[in-house]
């Protein structure tokens, strides 16, 4: 309960990395780093190597939820200042810890999930000039209005590769061979799905262009690739439906996960400091509306039965609630219709701990890797769901946790108390 009640205070999310950089030098890196694993990264993370993540993924099965493994990593552009070939090197050595991540996936029984994130495995700085060449061309939805006109250019890797300079073109091609490359071997193993993360708006059109090309080569019949959406952009129920075009115009299985949106005071700021228009929704009901209607036009897609995939990846009740009704109402199996749910390890297990046992294909996010690595991931996860740990959604868990505890001690004194608690979603999932 100290954990959630201390992602609430904003004060602390908003330097904690500072926090933890200081308590390093004052109390050293073991004592720091212990006392961040058995708090913070104990009650979001699965564990700092592949083989310490075992546990969680056998106790997620157990109770019919599967995993999304994410060996977490966190790259900007100010922070990517590295020489090309130590860059590359680095890029190399985050596409072999993905492809272990991939063969992980594989082991998984039934369905398993692995992310990455394309600012792993391709410069940072690359992708931020490839994005704004996208841009200044209009073949990119960065920004409201934008969205379709990437569509009709079914190629912007082609264009890029004239616009870019030598070095440039010559990390994109790599960036997109690794991607590709990976995808390829997720769709030679048959039950593995790979999650491209979304990122900050200034990459986001480079990384779409190498997602869009990795999804022609490799979604034939299934949708192995799943591109991110995220919901507070403004641009994203036009992107989201261009998509879904060019994916019926070259043939090829569309697959995508919907979130609301990771980086939402930075892209704000960034936008005021370019002078460029507001991207994200006004409002968190703007946003939530977006998200919604955005569920239902891809749901409505998969509903067809051609292959196509999705995930609504959230921690809203709500939504959740929203988008089984909407399943039922179309008439799609809970167990093989294509649609997955996600939430983050950690967090709102009421939503995954009741759609896993009934049926639906619930999975949990399960980042992993060393703590230096993992601990800014965790800070943005913190950061972005403020207004949960803030809100209703902290308040909810942390009920359910009090509830928990109490309904522990009664049943030492009376063991028929041991009886599974009801709630609104088991009986939305019902």
């Amino acid at each position: 309960m100290a954990v959630f009640r201390a992602c609430g205070l904003p004060p602390l999310v908003q330097h904690a990395l500072a926090l933890y950089q200081g308590s390093r030098r004052v109390l050293g890196r073991h004592t720091t780093d212990a006392l961040v694993r058995h708090t913070f990264f104990k009650q979001f993370c699965g564990g700092e190597c592949d083989q310490g993540i075992k546990p969680v993924l056998s106790y997620l099965h157990q109770n019919g939820i599967g995993p999304i493994i994410n060996y977490a990593a966190e790259d900007d552009v100010s922070s990517a200042q590295a020489g090309a070939d130590m860059a590359e090197l680095a890029c190399d050595h985050a596409c072999n810890i993905f492809r272990k991540s991939i063969h992980d996936a594989a082991h998984v029984e039934g369905r398993g999930f692995m992310a990455i994130k394309v600012s792993a495995l391709g410069p940072p700085n690359m992708l931020r000039r490839a994005s704004a060449l996208l841009a200044e061309r209009g073949i990119a939805g960065m920004w409201p209005g934008m969205g379709e006109a990437v569509r009709p250019h079914s190629h912007p890797l082609l264009m890029l590769q004239d616009c870019l300079s030598p070095e440039d073109g010559n990390a994109l091609n790599k960036a997109t061979a690794r991607v590709v490359a990976m995808a390829q071997t997720a769709a030679s193993l048959g039950n593995v799905r790979m999650l491209v993360d979304a990122e900050h708006i200034y990459m986001q059109p480079a990384i779409d262009a190498i997602t869009l090309e990795a999804q022609r080569v490799v979604n034939k019949g299934q949708a192995v690739v799943l591109n991110t959406y995220q919901c507070y952009l403004k641009s994203t129920p036009e992107r989201l439906a261009g998509d879904m075009s060019l994916a019926t115009r070259q043939g090829w299985t569309f697959g995508g996960k919907l979130v609301r949106g990771a980086y939402l005071a930075h892209e704000v700021a960034h936008a005021a400091a370019q002078g460029l228009p507001r991207p994200v929704h006004d409002s968190l009901e703007d946003t939530h509306a977006c998200y919604d209607r955005c569920v239902a036009q891809l749901m409505q897609h998969v509903a067809e039965g051609n292959g196509e995939e999705m995930m609504v990846a959230s921690h809203n009740q709500r939504s959740i609630e929203t988008a089984v009704a909407l399943m039922r109402r179309l008439g799609m199996a809970p167990s093989d219709s294509g649609v997955y749910f996600g939430q983050l390890y950690g967090m709102s297990d009421h939503l995954s701990f009741t759609l896993g046992p009934n049926g639906y294909q619930a999975f949990k996010v399960i980042p992993y890797g060393p703590i230096e690595t993992t601990l800014p991931y965790l800070i943005r996860r913190a950061q972005e769901n403020g207004d949960i740990f803030k809100k209703s959604g902290v308040g909810k868990e942390l009920g359910m946790i009090r509830a928990e505890l109490a309904r522990r001690v009664r049943a030492s004194l009376n063991p028929s108390a041991l009886r599974p608690q009801n709630s609104s979603m088991a009986a939305a999932a019902a």
